[in-house]
């Protein structure tokens, strides 16, 4: 089955300076303002770049790089994990990964792998810019600390270069990654291992070209990939794009009208772009 691009507001939150996003959490409301900075318990600014929020038990887990007061091209990052029972109040729980090699890290994604009774980061780094692979590491604790497993995960599209990427674990317990590359910004989707310490080369062939930002998700029965071309030094804003299908692998390249999010528009609900 392919992925189907569809325009939808309910599903797309594009974070971005002037966007405020509102969350329901049990009968509260949270407020999310990406204007002012958010701090954890010990007053710090929560310093938690292109990672992942994700709930273990009754606790949430923010996962997220460290830039320090760099751009986060350096070589100094490094990743931190802060948790919270209400998604307001975080505490910090520190550097999750032991003895990392040298290199510029980004990315951190942590998934709970059942079978193993493992939690598993994968992490996108470069040796030197903009040599991109995966690495694997494992632990006991949604905290950490992480062990690496393996510093270069072979995927099937390695020779292009690793980039963007976003882990999902299905209803069945199996695990797919969907990720950029970074030859040619193409985003498309791999079936992990069954302990998910690496990936079986299973692919969807690609999903849309030029693109970053990828993450995956399902709803309702419903596989959603979420991504959008390449706008990282751009002026026009962020833009998001949903596509979804029946089957976590989607084997056909789709047409390439726009459904895009930008600051100050919100999409057409419902509109189905075939």
């Amino acid at each position: 089955m392919a992925f189907v691009k569809n325009r939808i507001a309910g599903l797309v939150l594009t974070f971005i300076g002037w966007f405020i996003s509102v969350f329901a959490f049990s009968n509260n409301t949270i407020t999310i303002n990406n204007i002012l900075p958010r701090y954890d318990t010990n007053g710090s600014i929560i310093d938690a770049h292109d990672g992942r929020v994700i709930k273990f038990g009754s606790t949430y887990y923010w996962y997220g790089t460290a830039y320090g007061n760099t751009d986060g091209y350096v070589t100094t990052n490094h990743f931190q994990c802060y948790k919270s029972t209400n998604l307001t109040t975080w505490t910090a729980c520190g550097d999750i990964l032991t003895n990392p090699p040298t290199g510029i890290y980004y990315r951190p994604h942590v998934v709970y792998n059942a079978k193993r009774k493992k939690y598993v980061l994968w992490y996108n780094w470069y040796k030197t810019l903009w040599n991109g692979q995966y690495g694997v590491a494992m632990s006991d604790n949604p905290e950490g600390p992480y062990s690496i497993v393996s510093q270069n995960v072979s995927m099937k599209y390695s020779a292009k270069g690793l980039g963007d990427f976003s882990l999902f674990v299905d209803d069945d317990a199996k695990g797919y990654i969907v990720y950029t590359t970074l030859a040619d910004h193409t985003i498309t989707v791999e079936r992990l291992t069954d302990d998910f310490m690496g990936s079986l080369l299973t692919n969807s062939g690609v999903i849309l070209p030029s693109a970053e930002a990828c993450s995956m998700f399902k709803r309702n029965g419903t596989y959603y990939v979420l991504a959008d071309k390449m706008c990282q030094f751009c002026t026009e804003g962020s833009g998001a794009q949903a596509f979804t299908s029946t089957n976590p692998l989607g084997l056909r390249l789709l047409s390439m009208a726009t459904a895009r999010v930008q600051v100050g528009e919100m999409p057409v609900a419902g509109t189905t772009i075939q």
